[in-house]
């Protein structure tokens, strides 16, 4: 699958510079295989931080769900024992031991213990206990409850959102890209006994081949030194043979240590930083210019060799051993196994793919976090609004003409439209903030 656009192709093959004709290698022979590879590393090392708790969504939520404890549903918050989990409920009779009832009090006692608490405060003991004087009508109850179900929703949900908000699964998936499958530096004897053109690939056979399997291995099949080459350790370009280690003399095997190479490589990729960050739309644009990279520059004595990064001699039959000469190459050989469904599935690619996803989701639950405590926000207000207007009617004086004393004529029916106007907008809201999901009636059926 060739989905990188041709005309960047094109510029890419034009910019790297190889010397496929040469006999031995020079400095710079695989600076354009590096340049690709380090795209992938750069955005393994970086994974985004955790994003920002949300906390803030719960006092919004417990805050509605008070005001129908107290002005809307005054029974139900004395079933609720603030000062302790459902599981060390105080009074284990009135919790539902089976059925619907015990379902709902599972999903909802953390949002109710958290709105009881509000009740108990001191400094606000006064206010919620005025809320309970109130005699609501029944529209008026009905919205209240309303809201809190959608504060209780809205609880739950930021729960789940906040779980996706750590980065440890993209961090993990990161490592296992850059070191395999544990994800970690591996021990001696690191990356086998076997030699360097079996491990780093045969494209003839494939034999014992762990190309693929993680960045480091790859990079350090394109980059390390072998002896008697002539491209003094910098075969990848740059001073990465000779900074931060001086390994111009020093040939890499797999069995070797690694760690001095990858300081090196590390070195190198960092210059070579082109911005990209971990999300997935990066990795495919970075996957893309692999394959291309691979299928403009095909190895082997017909070129038909088309998953390879790096120098190769003719048919390639020693394998990427490390020099270019005879048959042999400094390159990585990747199974053709892992192309044949036209979505790559080299070990570290899917790695960092998972990684990708899970870094996505991090953005993706702050963005909805964010919009939910907008929401909650906009309905806590028209919640306080409904209380307001029907604490300053309660709290009105009667008239003193004959209309207004008995109630009745031209003045009490302006009274009625425009209370009636101020619940049918708290009711738009409401609906406005359900986000156009059913609401749950968990809170209305236990007050009931």
């Amino acid at each position: 699958m060739n989905i990188f656009p041709l005309w960047l192709a094109v510029t890419t093959t034009a910019l790297v510079s190889t010397f496929f004709a040469a006999a031995d290698d020079t400095k710079g022979d695989n600076s354009g295989a590096f340049a690709i590879l380090c795209e992938f590393i750069n955005m393994a090392k970086n994974p985004p931080p955790s994003a920002t708790q949300a906390e803030n969504i719960d006092d919004l939520a417990a805050a509605i769900g008070a005001l129908n404890m107290s002005a809307a549903n005054p029974p139900f918050d004395q079933l609720i024992d603030h000062e302790h989990d459902l599981e060390n409920h105080k009074e284990k009779s009135v919790k539902p031991a089976t059925g619907e009832e015990a379902a709902k009090w599972a999903d909802n006692y953390d949002f109710w213990r958290k709105a009881k608490g509000l009740l108990e405060e001191k400094d606000r003991k006064a206010t919620y206990a005025s809320y309970r004087k109130l005699k609501l009508n029944t529209l008026a109850q009905k919205q209240i409850q309303t809201a809190a179900e959608i504060a209780a929703a809205s609880f739950r949900k930021a729960a789940q959102l906040r779980a996706k908000l750590t980065n440890s699964a993209a961090k993990a998936n990161a490592n296992k890209a850059l070191f395999g499958l544990t994800g970690a530096q591996s021990a001696d004897p690191y990356y086998g006994t076997n030699g360097r053109g079996e491990v780093c690939g045969k494209p003839a056979s494939n034999t014992n081949t762990q190309a693929g399997n993680a960045l480091q291995l790859d990079a350090l099949c394109l980059c390390g030194f072998f002896s008697a080459a002539g491209d003094e350790g910098a075969s990848c370009g740059g001073k990465i043979g000779s900074e931060p280690n001086n390994l111009a003399a020093s040939a890499w095997t797999p069995s070797t240590d690694p760690t001095k190479w990858w300081e090196n490589i590390e070195t190198g990729c960092r210059t070579l930083d082109s911005g990209l960050r971990l999300t997935t739309a990066n990795v495919l644009f970075a996957t893309a210019k692999l394959q291309t990279f691979m299928a403009d520059e095909p190895k082997g004595t017909n070129k038909e060799y088309q998953h390879v990064l790096g120098n190769m001699l003719g048919t390639g039959s020693e394998g990427c051993k490390g020099k270019k000469d005879n048959n042999n190459g400094k390159c990585v050989a990747y199974k053709p196994d892992y192309f044949t469904t036209g979505k790559p599935a080299l070990p570290w690619l899917v790695n960092l793919q998972a990684a990708a996803n899970a870094a996505d989701k991090i953005k993706e639950a702050a963005k909805d976090l964010e919009q939910l405590e907008s929401k909650l926000k906009d309905l806590k207000t028209s919640a306080h609004q409904l209380i307001y207007s029907e604490t300053a009617a309660a709290h009105s004086q009667p008239p003193t003409t004959e209309g207004k004393e008995s109630g009745t004529g031209e003045y009490r029916n302006k009274r009625i439209n425009a209370k009636q106007y101020r619940q049918q907008n708290f009711s738009k809201k409401s609906s406005q903030n359900a986000n156009g999901k059913a609401k749950m009636t968990m809170m209305e059926n236990t007050a009931n």
